[in-house]
């Protein structure tokens, strides 16, 4: 059996906060606690705390957690100083480790065990956990590796080292993408370690972006997903006319929003797939979002009408229900495709007349507790009937810059560090502004800065990708710049300069194209 260990780097000063990070609390425990405790209950037994600055402070947390602290005397010449040293202690036997700083405690115990799972020593070097395609921590590390890291000049890192060993032995360096969005949380900055602390409460239900993983990991249909968007928006306006009404006779104290949205979003996650409701139960167990997997495994029906105050099962449940497809209907409509499609087998009518039973008694029961408020009233005519919207249109960051500049078209290029400051800038001009749904296109450029505005501003939208919103597509053009499209199209670049509107490149399209296309209004994704 494979033998890993694990190397946390808490050596630093902790500069750029207030306190000494890996004492700050977390929940009932610390930052430090929660970082080691989550590589032992994941099964790596020798976990190596390197130590430095405040050790004398550390050294006994660091024993009651039954890890071994590793002294670095050079910790002031800066973090690589901290890597020499962990790796240095790595046992000689070990077939590989991971390696992290303290201040990333939100990964799960189920990431590091499927990295564990996942690692194979004899073909691997390096396997980068992923969260939508962006790496995160712990990477791990084969042994053959360990000799690389210890030779370098410590220059650029250890993220030199890796890139480095990557470049030359690229076969052996893998990826596992995650649901996992707590690999790139880290706390160099207060108003991160707070928004830490508010994660780790919810750790147990996934975040927006979360939710965004989950369903690209598992592949759940883009019908699904617009399915479980519109259940969403019905579940939480019941819940916001419950919230409307006192507390006490019967009504709850409170309703969890976000995990009524959460659960309506991946409600149909494993759609498609055999017992598709229990399989996106068992699918959220696994990676560790306990609060919303027995609503989605249980979504189907209810076995009884609720007699306690009514639950945030029950409202995903209903909104489920008042949901075909991306429409608002009614429970006769419903229930009434189910029968006109199954109804002629006995045992499957008598099921279906029996949930739409079930249906109309929670029904009568939501109408009569909550009474006709418009939040009611909106579930049954449509979210959003009758409201104004506004869209606000925005162009991704900067991208790498060439001369004499290329056609880009339809390639799929990333951010510059200055795209990504820009992106950052949008977030911060944005903060105040109440947005409900992002749309972009599937672009690498636009999801990017999608994120990165999102981020900043702290909303946690579920990021909706949406190929059709690509940029003009240049075909043959893409890559070239226009000599080069002279060159090798005689007399094409010439000829669409005289009529934008209508002449396209080879594969490609036409202005024209593009307007004709009327996304806002054909697809109706606004």
């Amino acid at each position: 059996m494979a033998n890993y260990e694990g190397v946390v780097l808490s050596a630093g000063f902790s500069s750029r906060m207030g306190g000494f990070k890996p004492l700050y609390p977390m929940g009932d425990s610390t930052v430090i606690e929660q970082t080691v405790s989550g590589f032992k209950q994941a099964g790596i037994e020798r976990v190596l705390v390197v130590v430095g600055h405040r050790a004398e402070e550390l050294l006994p947390v660091v024993d009651a957690l039954g890890a071994v602290a590793v002294p670095n005397p050079e910790f002031a010449s800066g973090m690589y100083s901290s890597v020499l040293a962990g790796v240095r202690a790595v046992s000689e036997t070990a077939d590989g480790f991971f390696l992290t700083p303290v201040d990333i405690p939100l990964v799960r115990t189920q990431t590091i065990v499927r990295l564990r799972e996942t690692f194979e020593p004899d073909i691997m070097s390096i396997l980068h956990p992923t969260f939508l395609g962006e790496r995160g921590h712990p990477p791990m590390l084969g042994a053959a590796l360990r000799q690389s890291v210890l030779e370098a000049d410590g220059e650029g890192g250890l993220r030199a080292v890796l890139d480095s060993w990557e470049e030359q032995h690229p076969d052996s360096v893998r990826e596992l993408e995650t649901s996992d969005q707590g690999i790139l949380l880290d706390m160099d900055r207060e108003e991160q370690y707070r928004r830490l602390l508010e994660r780790y409460s919810r750790l147990h239900t996934p975040s927006a972006e979360e939710c965004r993983a989950l369903m690209d990991k598992v592949g759940t249909p883009e019908r699904a997903r617009r399915h479980g968007a519109a259940v969403a928006k019905v579940a939480l306006a019941l819940a916001d006319a419950y919230e409307l009404l006192p507390s006490g006779n019967g009504h709850p104290a409170h309703l969890d929003r976000e995990r009524i949205e959460r659960a309506a979003l991946l409600h149909d996650l494993a759609k498609g797939k055999p017992s598709h409701e229990e399989l996106g139960g068992k699918l959220l167990e696994a990676d560790g979002f306990t609060d919303i997997a027995s609503i989605v495994a249980l979504h189907r029906d209810l076995p009884e009408p609720e007699s306690d105050p009514i639950s945030e099962r029950a409202l995903v449940f209903m909104a489920d229900k008042f949901v075909a497809g991306c429409e608002v209907v009614s429970l006769d409509e419903r229930y009434g495709r189910a029968l006109e499609y199954y109804g002629h087998v006995d045992r499957i009518r008598t099921a279906i007349e029996g949930r739409r039973e079930r249906a109309r008694l929670l029904s009568a029961r939501i109408e009569r507790e909550t009474g006709p408020t418009e939040y009611s009233r909106a579930c049954r005519k449509g979210i959003g009937s009758g409201m104004k919207q506004r869209i606000l249109l925005m162009r991704h960051g900067e991208l790498p810059q060439r001369r004499p500049r290329p056609f880009v078209g339809q390639l799929n290029l990333s951010l510059t560090d200055n795209g990504r400051a820009q992106a950052r800038a949008a977030g911060q001009a944005l903060a105040g502004v109440r947005i409900e749904r992002v749309v972009c296109s599937d672009l690498d450029r636009t999801m990017e800065t999608a994120r990165l505005v999102d981020r900043i501003r702290l909303s946690e939208l579920v990021i909706e990708p949406e190929p059709r919103l690509r940029e003009i597509r240049l075909g043959q053009w893409e890559g070239l710049t226009s000599a080069e499209v002279e060159a090798k199209f005689p007399g094409e670049y010439n000829a669409r300069g005289n009529n934008l509107a209508e002449v396209c490149p080879a594969d490609g399209e036409s202005f024209l194209d593009v307007q004709e296309t009327e996304f806002w209004c054909r697809t109706g994704l606004f």
